[in-house]
């Protein structure tokens, strides 16, 4: 796909959301694996169709690299880019980068992921399955075995999906 500068303007990235696409491009270029960075930071990428997500992976489309390619004409940056915009979140003033990372994609629990469990205390995941039909689940490894009761102890157990939050 051909892009102008109105064209590319229309697209309302900020100077950052353009850099990145840039260092993507870069890496691409160099052969080194693509920028796997702040997911958040490119969701205006993914919006505006110059990166797609499969499988968790950023991917730059032909178009990402067109526009890439085509803003090497850009000489006012100032003017060209979309002004980084003040939200609000919680009352606060922050950027429109600062709220697309507040709200990225949250991190999931996977296999070696620290864990607290609702009642019995942390540890690590070890393995994950479907728990029935709506629901997956965990195994784990705990940190401290967990009292049972008066004379039980467990050190491992498994129990559905939601009983678990990721310990940051």
């Amino acid at each position: 796909m051909t892009f102008d500068l109105e064209t590319l303007s229309d697209l309302k990235l900020t100077m950052s959301e353009w850099f990145t696409l840039s260092s993507m491009v870069a890496s691409e270029k160099d052969g080194r694996s693509l920028w796997d960075g702040d997911h958040a930071r490119c969701d205006m990428l993914v919006l505006a169709g110059l990166v797609k997500k499969i499988d968790h992976r950023l991917h730059i489309t032909e178009s990402g690299r067109d526009a890439a390619e085509a803003i090497d004409q850009i000489f006012d940056w100032d003017g060209f880019c979309y002004p980084e915009e003040e939200v609000f979140l919680n009352g606060e003033s922050i950027t429109r980068t600062e709220a697309m990372t507040e709200y990225s994609e949250p991190k999931r629990i996977t296999v070696g992921s620290l864990v607290r469990h609702q009642h019995h205390g942390e540890g690590l995941v070890t393995d994950h399955f479907m728990w029935d039909g709506d629901w997956g689940g965990f195994r784990i490894k705990l940190l401290k075995p967990a009292q049972t009761g008066a004379t039980t102890s467990i050190t491992e157990f498994s129990d559905r999906a939601d009983a678990f939050e990721l310990v940051s």
